[in-house]
């Protein structure tokens, strides 16, 4: 079991926002304290920020790493807690830890499952993977959509850009290949004049979204509710800016 937590959308608020996703990363450590990371991107061309480290989230948040993120304002950021699973990438070697990042940085990849080891066994064959967790394998399988050309598009793709067409064929794939694995997924993306967020998962996980475009300009995602509540429940800051702003009719 694992922790998954996340936003996309320009803050309206940036420290209230920090004050959300500091706060939601240190709970998600119920459910992972083996690992934590993050990766996420700045508007415009600014900076893609990335990092992943052994270690529990309570930790990570204190350390200068994570905390400079309040200041670069990310308009799309995904954190991960890990509790890593026996005989699958132990986390004392980073690479087997989240998000796993293209080889380019403009993708990133949190999941919170497991696959299972005969699934795993055959996909292997046909996606390389760099690590030793099973996780690794589904953003393979995701940038592997970038191998279709516009005839193998499927017909309800096709009227797609080129880039999203091959996104959605990738997102294809991991269901077609591994829709046995539990999963709850996020993925983000940087584009060159933009950026997306997949999130999805089946019936063998939970995530749950929150909708705060109208006071926020943002949406948010996060592995459950109670973790939201939690999180919410410890800055008063938060709350009274949760309770008192008025969201347009």
């Amino acid at each position: 079991m694992c922790g998954i937590a996340g936003f996309i959308g320009e803050s309206k608020n940036p420290e209230i926002t920090f004050q959300i996703i500091n706060s939601l990363f240190k709970h998600l450590e119920v459910r992972g304290k083996d690992a934590a990371g993050f990766w996420g991107t700045q508007a415009g061309d600014g900076k893609t920020l990335y990092h992943k480290e052994p270690g529990r989230p309570s930790v990570f948040i204190k350390k200068p790493v994570w905390q400079e993120v309040e200041k670069l304002n990310p308009n799309l950021l995904i954190v991960h807690a890990r509790e890593s699973s026996p005989g699958v990438g132990h986390p004392s070697n980073n690479i087997n830890n989240h998000p796993f990042v293209s080889s380019d940085l403009n993708i990133g990849l949190i999941h919170n499952g497991r696959i299972p080891q005969y699934v795993y066994d055959e996909l292997v064959k046909q996606y390389q993977v760099r690590s030793g967790c099973d996780s690794e394998l589904l953003l393979r399988i995701f940038e592997s959509g970038e191998l279709y050309d516009e005839q193998d598009f499927e017909t309800e793709f096709s009227n797609e850009d080129t880039s999203l067409a091959s996104r959605l064929m990738g997102l294809r794939d991991i269901w077609s290949n591994a829709f046995r694995a539990h999963m709850a997924v996020a993925i983000g993306e940087r584009l060159k004049n933009g950026r997306r967020l997949w999130v999805f998962r089946n019936d063998a996980r939970s995530l749950w979204s929150v909708d705060l475009r109208d006071i926020l300009g943002q949406i948010f995602f996060v592995s459950t509710p109670e973790i939201w509540q939690a999180a919410i429940f410890d800055s008063h800051e938060v709350r009274k800016f949760l309770s008192t702003t008025k969201i347009p009719k």
